[in-house]
């Protein structure tokens, strides 16, 4: 099986973040056996983890819509209502004519 192209690309990341993240725990595993205060190995980790932007919340992506769709069927509910007024008003005002 041969990696080709952008998918190729994506693995070979994907494989170097996992060692990244297996040598990290091994390092904390390390780090928390020899210290008297195993919160700052935590630290250390966490520390890491956001140097390589784990833990970090993605930006909030923009969602596209099209006004005219969206505001088109609202509008036609609100001038369905006002037209069937209209309507009463005049046979009102005719009848009183």
């Amino acid at each position: 099986m041969s990696m080709h192209g952008a998918a190729g690309g994506q693995l070979r990341t994907i494989a170097y973040v996992c060692q990244l993240i297996a040598r990290q725990a091994e390092l904390v595993s390390c780090r928390y056996r020899r210290q008297d205060d195993p919160a700052a190995a935590l630290r250390a980790a966490e520390l890491s983890a956001r140097a390589l932007s784990y833990g970090v919340r993605p930006e909030p992506s923009a969602v596209q819509v099209n006004i005219n769709e969206h505001l088109g069927p609202l509008g036609e509910i609100l001038v369905k209502p006002l037209q069937g007024k209209k309507a009463e008003a005049i046979e009102i005002a005719s009848a009183t004519a």
